[in-house]
This record gives C-alpha cells, sequence and structure tokens, in this order.
C-alpha cells in the first residue's frame, strides 16, 4: 500500500511537472508557429495553431522592412559589452568583501545590495540627465558605461565566493600571488559556473533591455527591442505573422547562449542549491 502511494506520488508529481512544462513552452511554441503562417491564417479568428502552408518569406519580408543587421549589431555589442563589464566588476568586488579583511566591506556590500530594491525606471531619470549632459547621448558610451556594474551582479558573485574555501585562497598568498594572480588563476576557475550563469542572466536582461536604450538612443544605436516595437507600431501595415517573425530574430541569441551554458548553468544552480 505505501508502495502503490509513494508511486501514485511520482506520477502525479510529473505529471503536473508536464502540464506546467506545456504552460511555459507554449507561449514560445506557438510564436514560432505563428511565424510561419500566412496572412489569412495569423489573423483569423479563431487563432491557427499550426500552419497549413508554410510560409518562409516572412522573414525575409522582416529583413526587408526592418534593419535587422544594424539593430542585431547594435544589440550584439551593447549585450556582450555590458556582460563582460558586469562579469569583471562583479568578479572582483564579491572577491574584494568575502576573501579581503578591509574595513567597511559589509556596508559597501549592503549599500550596491541595496540599489536592487530601486526601481530601474527610478534611475532612469538622473542618469539621463547625467548622460545628456556629457554628450553621450545616442552613444556607445552612454548606452553601456552606466550599467557596468550592478548590485545583482555583486550580491551574486557574493553568494558565490561564499562557496570558495578561505584556505585556498590563503595558501595561494603563502605561495607570494597576488591578488589579481589569485583571483584570476584559483577563483575564476572555481567560479566558473556562477560566472556562467550570470553572464547568461545579464545577457537575457540586456538583450531584451527595453527602457533604457529607449531612452538614449535615437537612431544610430537602436537595439533590436526597440526596433521591432517600432516596428510593430509603424504606420505600415504589419501583421502578426511578421511580428512574430521578427520576435523570433530576437529570440535566437538567447536561446543559442543558453544551450552553449546550460552544463556550466545546471552546475552554479546545483552548488548553490546545495549551500
Amino acid at each position: 500500500m505505501r508502495r502503490l502511494r509513494r508511486h501514485g506520488g511520482r506520477i502525479a508529481a510529473h505529471v503536473g511537472l508536464g502540464l506546467l512544462s506545456l504552460v511555459v513552452v507554449f507561449p514560445l511554441v506557438y510564436v514560432v508557429l505563428l511565424s510561419f503562417q500566412t496572412i489569412q491564417e495569423a489573423s483569423s479568428i479563431p487563432p491557427t495553431l499550426i500552419p497549413a502552408d508554410v510560409d518562409f518569406e516572412n522573414y525575409a519580408r522582416v529583413f526587408e522592412r526592418l534593419d535587422v543587421v544594424g539593430l542585431f549589431t547594435n544589440s550584439a555589442i551593447y549585450t556582450v559589452s555590458t556582460t563582460l563589464m558586469v562579469l569583471v566588476t562583479s568578479t572582483l568586488a564579491a572577491y574584494a568583501t568575502t576573501k579581503i579583511r578591509m574595513p567597511g566591506r559589509r556596508l559597501v556590500l549592503a549599500l550596491f545590495v541595496g540599489s536592487i530594491l530601486v526601481p530601474p525606471a527610478v534611475r532612469t531619470i538622473p542618469l539621463y540627465t547625467m548622460i545628456a549632459g556629457w554628450g553621450w547621448v545616442d552613444t556607445w558610451a552612454g548606452l553601456a558605461l552606466p550599467l557596468t556594474a550592478t548590485g545583482f551582479g555583486l550580491f551574486f558573485m557574493n553568494q558565490f565566493m561564499l562557496t570558495i574555501p578561505d584556505e585556498v585562497v590563503e595558501a595561494a598568498r603563502i605561495d607570494g600571488a597576488g591578488e589579481l594572480t589569485i583571483v584570476g588563476r584559483v577563483v575564476v576557475p572555481l567560479a566558473l559556473p556562477g560566472i556562467a550563469v550570470l553572464g547568461l542572466y545579464n545577457f537575457m536582461f540586456r538583450w531584451n533591455d527595453y527602457l533604457w536604450p529607449l531612452v538614449v538612443t535615437r537612431q544610430e544605436w537602436q537595439t533590436l527591442p526597440v526596433g521591432v516595437t517600432l516596428f510593430k507600431s509603424s504606420q505600415q501595415l504589419i501583421t502578426w505573422n511578421l511580428i512574430a517573425a521578427a520576435a523570433v530574430v530576437t529570440l535566437l541569441p538567447v536561446m543559442a547562449l543558453f544551450f552553449a551554458l546550460r552544463e556550466r548553468i545546471m552546475d552554479g544552480i546545483a552548488i548553490q542549491a546545495g549551500k
């Protein structure tokens, strides 16, 4: 009887997880299917799920009406540069607050972590005023440099650094290694799972970032999410199948990075769960 109950509980758990997975995955699958539908299928009521005639021309039409290459390049430069800078600053700051005994490190950590509580929209106006005063509007510097360090990045890497034994760092110091050498040759290899998770999170967030690029860019450094939104709201007749095709183009880099780093991500989650 106990075995039957145990197996029944497992079956119920698997069924529940399967249904939850369908709920989560369905919007993504529907957008992909919608991107291959014809205009008639995309505007039909009730909505069409599986296209009768796969229309690959939707993607060609998106590239004709929207400067996908230019927007994609701007988004790639913005996302990659900010992600690399956040990884460097977060790793170094987390090492300093966990492995170096210096006065005020807890206060510094508290100030950075407290910035997570401030909504991004609240920071946008003073940041834009400062950027505009420096003449950085619609430039890479104005778009990327204000995001070189984040409170979440420091907090995340700080929690991960706590899993690295202090004895390893002390042994490297006894051997005569400097702090930067310890970070590069000892700490970073041990913290790679956490760095990969933070990198993916920041990449995903910045790639999909809309508010800050909308405020600080005009034309030259406009990013893909902003361009797709303006494409949707343009005066031309834009159908839902073309909007879905543009959305799929936006999703591809994030999905590719996730599958490339999935092992590191699983390792990082397992380490954090086992703390």
